[in-house]
């Protein structure tokens, strides 16, 4: 294979998006759990040396992906939503544009497909990628009275809430955004203190 000019290693940040755009292709068009780390090579126009120069693994490119699409969304989300109201607009507004966001990149979707679901769960457990995900997204999204650690564990819940959505969709748009109001924003949203 003829190699095309690849970054000089100062610009490595520069590499790894390429990389990281081509492994999108690649996921699109073979699926996570059959693209190999020579599909993503090709794609990608380099060589495997050059790939595994970037990413040791393929779970480390698995995990740069995500999180790298993670922000990427977080912070096109975080324009959409705004500031609204009250925090229960707000965690409605979340999820529900993270779910559309996703649904929409086919590079993405692909992820949450039947056949990917055990590689996608097995890769959400781990903590590197939730840490990715949850920094990402406090960054862009938490909402301004999110203290850190209540934010954190929150974002960690709402990420969860996601993946679930995207693995095991609902009947509707209706029927998840009635799951949503019913059973996932009460144990969300923090509910003021009875005072005594």
């Amino acid at each position: 294979m003829t190699e095309t000019r690849w970054p000089r290693s100062d610009e490595s940040a520069q590499a790894k998006t390429r990389i990281l755009n081509a492994a999108g292709r690649a996921f699109e068009a073979r699926g996570v759990g059959l693209t190999t780390m020579s599909d993503v090579a090709q794609a990608a126009g380099c060589s495997r040396a050059t790939l595994y120069r970037y990413f040791r693994t393929r779970h480390d490119l698995h995990v740069a992906f995500v999180a790298r699409r993670g922000q990427e969304l977080a912070a096109e989300i975080s324009e959409r939503v705004g500031h609204l109201d009250t925090p229960t607009e707000h965690w409605r507004k979340l999820i529900q544009e993270s779910v559309r966001s996703v649904r929409k990149r086919p590079e993405l979707l692909v992820w949450f497909e039947p056949e990917q679901a055990g590689h996608t769960a097995r890769l959400s457990r781990g903590s590197e990628l939730l840490k990715a995900l949850t920094h990402g997204f406090m960054d862009s999204i938490a909402p301004p009275t999110e203290t850190p650690s209540n934010g954190d564990l929150r974002l960690r819940w709402m990420i969860r809430i996601i993946i679930s959505l995207l693995s095991m969709p609902g009947e509707s748009e209706q029927e998840e955004s009635e799951i949503v109001d019913r059973f996932i924003l009460p144990g969300l949203v923090e509910q003021p203190s009875p005072t005594h």
